[in-house]
């Protein structure tokens, strides 16, 4: 049997090729388009007034799909770069708006797919968003660390909350007349703190500690008399809104009491401490 001989080909670098040592090349690859995609992992969802549309944001796009038949029923085209981080539905129902990860806010009508208003005032991505019972005012927080109300008929920022150390989690909205008569505005944050913000002086009256991880949700009861905050650290929390508290802030800050946050309300424990305290006393 005759032995197949190999070929050995020995490749010498030339003048039109250097030597580069170890280092390769690589040709860069970059994508063209994206199709498929129902919705991203980074994005929440909601419902139209109908609960007929659902609302996913899709990479920097929202999408509102037909929940009965599975159809994609129209696109909302929100750039070519940023990703939506955040989606608020209008207490109507009618309006969306979205919140983008370069901090920028569209507010679109979901009748007609128009985005009527742009809103430009974080530096990074939007990470929590509520509106008023009317639909008038727009609540924003960003991982920029700030918190800033917008007037949405007027499409212009009204004034810049600032106190947190760290992304702003949730934003909620007191009703007046509920646990309290004065207008408050509650956020969260990964700092590990809770904030009361009285809206007519623009200020925060109270500080709201007693979480030893990061602030994850936040929520009001119907009568919008309870707070309820989630954390990290596994434990849930309910705090009590105090108006009489809340009266002595709001005094205490136009007085001009600086470095100090005042109660606007108070937490369950600490209720049932002071009441232990009075039945001792007593």
């Amino acid at each position: 049997a005759k032995r197949a001989h190999r070929r050995r080909y020995l490749i010498t670098p030339t003048a039109a090729m250097p030597v580069l040592g170890n280092v390769k090349s690589y040709n860069r690859y970059e994508a063209e388009s994206v199709f498929g995609v129902i919705t991203s992992p980074t994005a929440n969802a909601c419902f139209d007034a109908d609960g007929r549309l659902a609302v996913a944001g899709a990479l920097q796009h929202t999408l509102l799909w037909d929940v009965r038949t599975g159809a994609l029923e129209r696109t909302l085209y929100g750039g070519d770069e940023h990703e939506v981080s955040l989606i608020a539905r209008s207490p109507d129902g009618r309006h969306v708006a979205v919140g983008h990860t370069d901090g920028s806010i569209r507010f679109w009508r979901l009748a007609d797919g128009q985005c009527v208003a742009t809103f430009a005032g974080h530096t990074s991505a939007v990470t929590a968003m509520c509106f008023d019972e009317r639909g008038a005012v727009l609540v924003s927080g960003a991982r920029d660390t700030d918190i800033v109300v917008w007037d949405v008929v007027a499409e212009c920022g009204l004034y810049r909350l600032r106190g947190h150390k760290d992304a702003v989690t949730g934003v909620a909205l007191v009703r007046p007349g509920g646990g309290t008569d004065r207008k408050l505005l509650i956020s969260s944050s990964k700092d590990t703190f809770v904030k009361v913000w009285d809206l007519d002086n623009q200020h925060c009256v109270q500080t709201l500690v007693g979480h030893r991880g990061e602030v994850c949700a936040l929520a009001l009861n119907r009568d919008h008399t309870r707070l309820y905050t989630g954390s990290v650290d596994q434990d849930l929390r309910v705090w009590m809104f105090s108006d009489a508290a809340a009266a002595a802030a709001a005094a205490a800050v136009s007085a001009g009491a600086e470095g100090e946050e005042v109660g606007a309300g108070a937490s369950a424990d600490q209720q049932q401490s002071s009441k232990k305290q009075k039945r001792s006393a007593a």
